[in-house]
Parts: structure tokens; sequence; C-alpha cells
């Protein structure tokens, strides 16, 4: 059927119209069909290699000018993207979902594999557009019989599924997403918020905008994602040598001269008005009023959220000067965020150099504990697997100053003193309750030189939100010792003022851009001979990001 649709799209000589809605109920079917399929023992992911299906019911989309359908097919991959790398890496459920749940899951997933390896075969990695061969030859009876004893197995691993999402709502998230819709924009972003998504395709990019009214009709700019990889190779290999203050200033150029005008246009898309309720208690579309954008979210696609999206420029000055700005890996991961209850004060958890190789992260970790001193200090040996998880558990924060990696399917993670804490386990395993942030400072993270189309839906960031931050504060790259470390000091001081993390976060930045050369001698207690602003570069004072719900 799928070939069909591409067969058809690819033709020159097909009307414009009126298949066109036809084509894209075509391709919904088809997708709704690749969820319903899942193949854990397949070496490469179904959603790369299905991917021209979702490009081809986003371009209907499109055409047929269903702007917030279009979108929501993009989110749909990302989420696609998870639900593989779970099911692959037979992702272990929480302790805090019932006994028997656990069993019935493991149970009824290992019943389906044996399905799926009966009719597809155990190695076979299922495609749209390529054939599926099979070796053992069977009765049109045998095969509907198989087919119809698979229906019923996974007719029942839905109905486990839906009681484990009631009781672990991030696993439910994961392993079965809901789809958007349109009213849940409205009620995810304030009035005053701008969302920029987004969406590269091999040959072009795609820039949506989403606003409280919902999601305007994309951008496109003629950019390849090789020419983006490329671009994200040489930043990387220049940021952590001599280069990197020249390097940030370049990405900041490059980002500008790249995406000017697209994201110029976007950033002066009217601003919808408050909505109020009428007499019915519904909304009502209001008339938009002038841009004055206060807030700008960025969802990065592939590559670019290796990127610092915020260096974009404005009239000659930085985007995040001008705007508060923060991250989100996806919509659907908000709205995960929103349905949280908000994280009650308390106490918070302070790993400090775990595994004894880095040394500024534990003077990083005794100045945060001076500015918060009911915090628990965790240092070297004390940081083992077992007391982190313990304390993670009831913590109201997390800042960890150690070392991290990247590896892929969900093995991304932070070296503690006994092990590592991967982002499989945050995803599926680990839950914090009550954490409002989590701060990863001073950890060498590696993402990959050439991003997958996972990437941003299954980095250790992404891992910890699920888990149950609201926000986390991380490096773009191996960011100075000294200058994260005053960074730190400052924006844990507008926290303990009352601010926002955003806020707390665009103000430390601000004032390690001004700071002085006395100052900064002052609280680093030295004699080092300095610039009269030693960190007004951005590669000083630009690399962290926030990702979460800002509050």
């Amino acid at each position: 059927m799928i070939r069909v649709i591409a067969d058809w799209y690819r033709n020159p000589q097909r009307p414009p119209y009126p298949d066109k809605p036809r084509g894209f109920e075509l391709a919904q079917l088809g997708l709704d069909w690749l969820e319903t399929f899942l193949n854990p023992t397949a070496k490469v992911l179904l959603l790369e290699q299905n991917m021209p299906l979702f490009h081809l019911a986003a371009d209907l989309a499109l055409e047929l000018n269903y702007i917030e359908q279009a979108y929501f097919i993009l989110e749909r991959s990302k989420s696609r993207s998870l639900v593989e790398q779970l099911l692959r890496e037979r992702a272990e459920l929480s302790s805090q979902i019932d006994e028997q749940l656990r069993t019935q899951y493991v149970q009824l997933s290992t019943r389906l594999d044996e399905f799926v390896n009966q009719l597809v075969g155990n190695t076979a990695d299922s495609c749209f557009f390529a054939p599926i061969t099979r070796t053992v030859k069977r009765t049109p009876k045998q095969e509907a019989q198989l087919w119809q004893e698979q229906a019923v197995v996974e007719q029942e691993l839905d109905k486990v599924r839906c009681a484990i999402a009631e009781q672990d709502n991030a696993f439910g998230e994961a392993i079965s997403p809901c789809p958007l819709e349109s009213e849940q924009i409205t009620r995810l972003l304030p009035a005053n918020s701008l969302v920029i998504a987004f969406d590269q395709r091999p040959d072009y990019l795609h820039l949506y905008a989403i606003t409280a009214q919902g999601v305007h009709a994309p951008l496109r700019v003629e950019l390849k994602v090789q020419q983006v990889t490329d671009r994200v190779n040489t930043f990387r290999n220049n940021i952590i040598h001599d280069k990197c203050v020249t390097e940030t200033n370049q990405m900041s150029d490059w980002l500008t001269s790249t995406l000017g005008l697209a994201i110029n246009q976007l950033l002066n898309i009217p601003q919808p008005k408050k909505k109020r309720p009428n007499r019915f208690g519904l909304f009502s579309r209001k008339a938009a009023k002038t841009a004055n954008w206060q807030e700008i979210i960025f969802i990065p696609h592939q590559a670019w959220h290796l990127l610092p999206l915020h260096l974009f420029k404005i009239d000659g000055e930085l985007l995040v000067e001008h705007y508060l700005v923060r991250y989100i890996p996806a919509l659907q991961v908000l709205r995960l965020l929103h349905e949280r209850k908000p994280a009650k004060p308390g106490k918070g958890c302070i790993i400090a150099n775990p595994d004894g190789t880095l040394p500024t992260g534990q003077m990083e970790g005794h100045s945060i504990k001076n500015c918060r001193p009911d915090d628990v200090l965790l240092e070297g040996s004390q940081a083992s697997l077992k007391t982190v998880r313990q304390y993670l558990e009831t913590a109201h924060h997390g800042h960890f100053g150690c070392h991290g990696f990247f590896k892929p399917d969900l093995k991304a993670g932070l070296k503690l003193a006994d092990g590592s804490l991967e982002a499989k386990e945050l995803f599926t395993r680990l839950r914090l309750p009550n954490p409002r942030l989590v701060v990863l400072s001073a950890c060498k993270t590696e993402p990959p030189i050439k991003p997958t189309l996972a990437d941003e839906y299954m980095r250790l960031v992404s891992g910890f939100l699920f888990a149950g931050a609201h926000n986390v504060l991380a490096a773009l790259w191996h960011v100075d010792e000294d200058s994260t470390r005053l960074l730190m000091e400052n924006f844990y001081q507008g926290l303990a003022e009352g601010l926002s993390p955003t806020l707390a976060l665009q103000r430390a930045q601000r004032q390690l851009k001004e700071m002085s050369s006395e100052t900064v001698q002052a609280r680093l207690q030295t004699q080092k001979v300095m610039s009269i602003k030693p960190y007004e570069e951005p590669y000083y004072w630009s690399g962290f990001v926030l990702l979460g719900d800002g509050v």
C-alpha cells in the first residue's frame, strides 16, 4: 500500500487535485500501521528506514494547508524513535510499578518477540519501501492464524501498558505516547512565548513558529543536512582547542548568516492577545498584536541540538541578550512536564568529583554547598550509584560536578564512584519525584559527531526530564572551569533570591560577561593577569543552556 502511495507522489503526471486528501489519509494509515509494528530484534531503527513515509505525510499535509498536522507528524517521528530504543534495549520498568504488571509486561513482550520472529524473521528490518522476505513457508491458513494470535497478544500488551502508564506517567509517555492536540498548545505556551521548531530534511530545513494561537506555516531554508553536519564537525573539533573563543564567535556569525532572514521573520510574527473565556467558558481567538516576545523556546532537530542557537544575532546583538531563552526536546516532553505536580521546597544533592579525576568539580561542589548549606554534599567515593539514587528520590534539585560520556542506544551517562548512571535507567526505572532542577556542570559529555534521528530525544538531558526533573541545565561544550564556577555561584544566588531558572541563568550570564578582572581575581583567589573583562567573550558565559519548563 505504501509503495503505491510513494509511486503516486513521485509521478509527475499526478493530478494536483483532488487526490491529495486521499493520499494524506492513506499516508496517515501507514503511520498508524507502523506504530503497531515493533521489531525489537531489528538492527536499524524502523523509524530511520521509514522516514520517507513521515516526510511524505508531512509534505501532503503542508500542500493541503494542514499546518498543525504537518508539525505533529514531526513530533510523532521523535516519539517513535524513543519507543524503538526502549524496546530494543529491553528497558526495565520502575520499581514503583506493581510487580504483577512488571511480570505481565515482560512475558507479553517476550511472546510478541516470538511472533515477530516467526512472521518476519529474527534479523529482518521491516521497511515500507523494501520487500520483506521470509524463509519459512506456511499455508495461508497457518499465516492467518499466527497473525490472529499476535493481534491478541498485542491487545493484551496494550492493556498492560495503559495500566503501567497510570502508575508511571513518564514511562507511559515514552513507550506509548499520546498524540498532540491543537488545544494543548494553548495550555502549554504563554502568550509572550515563541517556539521555533526545526525540521531538518535531507535537502532543506523547515522552521516552524509555534505560539499560543497554534502552529504557523513553516519557512523553508535551503540548507542540506550534510552542510549542517559538516558545520557541527568543525565546531566540535575547534571548540576543544585553542580556537574555542574564535570558533564560538564564528558559529554565531554562521547561524546569523544562514538563518537570519527566516528567524527575523519568525520573530516578527504578531503576538496573540491574552485569551479570555466567553460566557460559555470557551476561548475565542483574539486579534494579534505587534510582536513583543519575552521568551524564545527552541526545539532543535538532529544535528541542530549540538549548536548554540541562542547566539543568533539581531542587529548585532545576541538573541540571548534580547530574550529569555530555553530549549525543549519536543512539545510532547513539555506536555509531560506541565502534567507533573510542582516541585516542593526541600534539600538538594550535590555530587562532586565522584571518580577523583575532576578536582575543579570538587571545588565547585563546595562553592554550591556554601550557597545552599542545607544540601547534601557527596564527594569522591561517597557518590556511589546506590547513594546517589537514594538521595535523588527526595532531592529538590541535583547538581552533578562529574564527567559524562555519550554512547548510542541510551547508554549516555554520568561517571559516579562505582559505575555510571545511564540514560536508559533515567527513561525507565529511576524516578525523581521532587526535583525542580538538575544541573550537569563540569561534565565532559561527548555527543556523537554524526547525529542520528534519535539524538535530540535520547540525550542524557532528556532522560532526566523523563525521570522527573522539571528543568536541566547542561553545557553544549567543554566549558572553561573557572568561568563555570563563577557562573554557577551567580546562578544559585539568583535561585536563592526567588528567580526562575531561566531568569537566574540569564542574569548569571550577564554578570559573568560584565565581571571585572578585580572581581574575578578576588572570587577565584588568584593573582593571574587578566584583561579588563576576562569572560566577556560568549565562549565563557554562553555554553550552558536550560531545557525544560523554565519554572
